[in-house]
């Protein structure tokens, strides 16, 4: 790929049951940069709360992406400045990794409302917390994650999910917790979890609505 020039997409058609609205994902970036200097502005990106009023969609190179991830998946409560209860299990953040033939989608929500989404091969869209819509999406997938936990594993590392997978850390105030499934069972809505699944594409089609008109 030219250093000077970045395009990509990626594109997954889920298909659903006649009864059930059918989720699409499309994500496409494309923008023209150079590459030395969106890396240097991306290898110091801290993910924070800090509203953003524009959804960016940008370059970056694969080391910023697993930086990018790693800083999310290690976010704390404290950082985000909200107080959770020590008696309850709390989700203050998804991370959703999705394993496409164009590479790895990962969507990052947080319940202030913040929402990412990254490509693995480079590219993505951040600034979610700045737009209404995405706020409260992201805002009900970290709230209605809680109902799964009941279904995931306490885990201490964070790798990416095997082919053709969808996995979910879910950020708590007692460690990350870790589902994963097939697609083929999300595409048959036969998975336990597709529920969140579901939850997590409404934000997806959020951030792409968004970056779409900016």
């Amino acid at each position: 790929m030219n250093n000077r020039n970045f395009q990509i997409m990626i594109s997954g058609v889920i298909k659903l049951k006649p009864s059930i609205w059918q989720i699409v994902l499309i994500l496409a970036a494309s923008i023209i940069v150079s590459c030395d200097q969106e890396r240097a502005k991306y290898e110091n990106t801290q993910v924070t709360p800090t509203p953003m009023p524009t959804i960016m969609t940008t370059k970056q190179s694969v080391p910023v992406f697993e930086n990018l991830r790693n800083q999310a998946l290690n976010v704390k409560s404290g950082d985000l400045q909200i107080k959770v209860s020590e008696k309850d299990t709390v989700v203050y953040g998804v991370v959703m990794d999705w394993d496409m033939p164009e590479g790895v989608a990962t969507l990052i929500a947080f319940s202030t409302g913040d929402a990412s989404l990254y490509n693995s091969k480079g590219g993505g869209t951040i600034g979610g917390i700045g737009h209404q819509k995405i706020q409260s999406a992201a805002k009900y997938l970290t709230s209605s994650a809680v109902t799964y936990l009941k279904n995931a594993k306490q885990v201490e590392t964070t790798p990416l999910p095997p082919k053709d997978c969808v996995g979910f850390y879910l950020l708590t105030n007692k460690g990350k917790f870790y589902l994963e499934e097939k697609m083929e069972a999300m595409e048959q809505q036969s998975s336990p979890i597709f529920g969140l699944f579901e939850d997590a594409n409404k934000v997806i089609t959020e951030l792409i609505a968004v970056s779409g008109t900016t």
